[in-house]
């Protein structure tokens, strides 16, 4: 009978602990379209019941802080705003809505995020999608609401291709050179002083 208890207690926990944490998590999701060369772009999902008061009003990539400096947006949809920047100590590019009116309303999706690397790499990096609570909005400010968890979305490696300066190779090329004649002269000097 005490075991019995005991397992009883244990469900009833974990059923309140779990509740709490199943309904902070942000239902959405992100698709990546990169059919065009050097360009990724992004399509979101507020994945939420209709009637939920979760609006998705930001969403960040992680991106390679050696690409950070080549990458560019290229694409924002009306009402969102976006950024290149250290985002919890993370290189990422975040944009967000500017107004309540701008978020996407659960059931919906929302395309048009795009940014450009020219010759870049494909991998693999984290993306988080962060929500406002609507039945908290008061003169167009609302408390946050529930982030998602973490997605794997496509995002440039190793900062594309960089075109070298043009004088870089005729430099490293007449120093060579110079550091051959230097050689050979003294290789020379050497030999005639051992002649003598």
């Amino acid at each position: 009978m005490r075991r019995i208890w005991c397992s009883l207690l244990l469900l009833l926990a974990l059923t309140v602990t779990l509740q709490p944490l199943s309904a902070s998590i942000l239902a959405a999701n992100i698709t990546t379209d990169i059919s065009v060369p050097d360009v990724w772009t992004y399509t979101i999902f507020n994945n939420e019941v209709a009637n939920s008061p979760n609006f998705v009003d930001q969403f960040t990539i992680a991106i390679d802080p050696t690409a950070a400096n080549l990458i560019s947006v290229t694409a924002t949809p009306a009402g969102w705003a976006d950024s290149i920047g250290l985002v919890n100590g993370v290189m990422s590019i975040q944009w967000w809505s500017n107004d309540p009116s701008t978020d996407l309303a659960p059931g919906s999706s929302l395309g048009g995020f795009s940014i450009f690397d020219p010759g870049a790499s494909n991998v693999l990096a984290n993306a988080d999608i962060n929500s406002a609570d609507h039945s908290t909005c008061v003169a167009g400010l609302c408390d946050a609401g529930p982030n998602s968890v973490t997605i794997q979305v496509d995002t440039p490696l190793g900062g594309g291709t960089q075109v070298p300066e043009p004088w870089t190779g005729s430099t490293v090329g007449l120093s060579l050179l110079a550091g051959s004649f230097w050689l050979r002269k003294k290789s020379r000097r050497t030999q005639r002083l051992t002649d003598l």
